[in-house]
């Protein structure tokens, strides 16, 4: 079983969070992906997708996952199950293994931060999409908060009334890294770019 977690970064201007709108660990959102089979390699033409809400039983394992699918070159089958990540408790201090809102401490730091840890089995996600409109919810630094934002094209902006000055979402980007353990998640990458 190899894990993965689904990380986030942006470069922002006068902003000061930037997460899903339901919350970090919204049940809602779909996280759509291409698949890869780990047996022959054949890579999936349509992205699949799974969210913390949908669940199936694999009867031969007796198991709930969030993703049961079949490999159409090899009939291997796979799964994924989704695991969340703990919510930071420190405000002043976040852990490595713990989930917060994208901030402008860590587009300064250069950190992504992870959404979402998916274990596999027979399936390896290559490709995470962003589909099904607007998801994210954008605060600025004087506090105006922006919801349904769309970053699909990887970049957005408007004008905060309050501070008279822009606020911007540019290079938005996502990606699948593996997780092996200590140390910081985000130098084991394997797809990150």
């Amino acid at each position: 079983m190899v894990r993965y977690e689904l990380v986030i970064a942006a470069d922002l201007e006068n902003v000061s969070t930037l997460q899903l709108m339901g919350g970090l660990q919204d049940p809602n959102f779909r996280y759509f992906f291409k698949l890869e089979c780990e047996s022959c390699g054949l890579v999936t033409d349509k992205e699949s997708w799974v969210c913390l809400n949908k669940q199936v039983l694999v009867p031969k394992i007796n198991r709930y996952v969030h993703l049961h699918q079949k490999c159409r070159g090899c009939e291997r089958e796979g799964i994924i199950k989704m695991v969340p990540i703990p919510l930071q408790k420190d405000p002043e201090w976040r852990r490595w293994d713990e989930a917060s809102p994208y901030t402008e401490a860590h587009y300064r730091r250069g950190w992504p931060v992870p959404l979402m840890k998916f274990e596999c089995e027979g399936l390896e996600p290559i490709d995470f999409v962003l589909k099904d409109g607007p998801h994210w919810r954008v605060e600025s630094k004087s506090g105006m908060v922006y919801k349904n934002v769309d970053l699909s094209g990887g970049d957005w902006a408007e004008w905060d009334e309050k501070m008279n000055a822009p606020v911007a979402i540019t290079n938005f980007r996502w990606g699948p890294q593996v997780v092996k353990g200590w140390p910081w998640p985000w130098y084991r990458t394997r797809y990150w770019k």
